[in-house]
């Protein structure tokens, strides 16, 4: 199906600019083409058999003030859904995972603008490690040039990486380099599992770093970790990251995570991800 499909939740020059510009840019890539569709008053895209549409999650200060929402992919097959890491963990080429990867970034971004057509709170994306693996150099190049469509600019995006899911840090950094040259802030997701360490936020200076759940879990039950999490928010403030805690799940998190000296928070206890965005 077209945008042709669309064209009732799509009623403004600028989403329709921009997802015709993405259908071309996909076509002349030989990998698909008129992805998009409409469904249920929401944008949704083709891969495969897949079916994917948004989801957003606020991010608030301890002010209750939405600071920034993250943007999360709800994945279905046959009206069935299906969890996100496996749409991204199953896809191992390639061409097709760089694909996939700026498709639902457009994807997110027109069903913002849908809602919110001059949104006035930072917008985090996720970047699939495989994007930054397989984009030799340019990184961020056909991004900028679709949010130039959409009417934002990339001080308004903040570009969520999983550090610890590669490997290379050269590849890292380049990819990394080329996305703030650009003017996109940088977050550091899940830091504190897998390999994540301070020597990574020392050469990446990310502008955001946001603690794994684990962390603010184990804390609460753990007094080694509830001593050690204030001083490892103190070097990440030291190295000029701000500090999200994410997977809030009761007021105890979040009084700790206070307590512990993070600047934002994120979690189901504050917010549930839902299409419709709450501003």
């Amino acid at each position: 199906m077209g945008n042709f499909d669309i064209l009732h939740l799509v009623n403004t020059p600028t989403i329709c600019n921009l997802l015709d510009t993405a259908n071309t840019f996909f076509a002349e890539a030989s990998l698909d083409q008129r992805v998009f569709f409409g469904r249920e008053q929401k944008i949704y895209a083709h891969f495969d058999e897949w079916e994917i549409t948004s989801a957003y999650q606020p991010i608030f200060s301890f002010e209750k003030k939405i600071i920034a929402v993250e943007a999360l992919a709800r994945v279905s097959s046959n009206r069935h859904s299906i969890p996100p890491n496996l749409l991204f963990t199953t896809e191992r080429m390639p061409a097709r995972a760089i694909f996939l990867d700026r498709l639902v970034r457009v994807l997110h971004v027109a069903n913002l603008l849908r809602q919110v057509p001059t949104p006035s709170f930072s917008i985090f994306l996720n970047i699939n490690a495989f994007h930054l693996i397989g984009v030799k150099t340019g990184h961020g190049r056909f991004f900028a040039d679709i949010l130039q469509i959409a009417g934002l600019s990339p001080p308004q995006i903040t570009l969520e990486i999983v550090e610890d899911a590669v490997d290379d840090n050269l590849l890292l950094l380049e990819a990394v380099n080329s996305y703030r040259q650009q003017g996109f802030l940088i977050a550091l997701d899940d830091f504190g599992a897998g390999h994540s360490n301070l020597d990574r936020v020392w050469l990446l200076e990310p502008d955001i770093v946001k603690l794994d759940r684990l962390l603010i879990q184990r804390a609460v039950v753990e007094p080694k970790v509830r001593l050690a999490l204030p001083k490892i928010v103190e070097h990440l403030h030291q190295m000029g990251a701000t500090v999200v805690c994410e997977g809030i799940e009761h007021q105890l998190q979040l009084s700790l995570a206070q307590d512990v000296g993070c600047d934002w928070v994120q979690g189901y206890f504050l917010a549930m991800p839902h299409a419709v965005i709450p501003c």
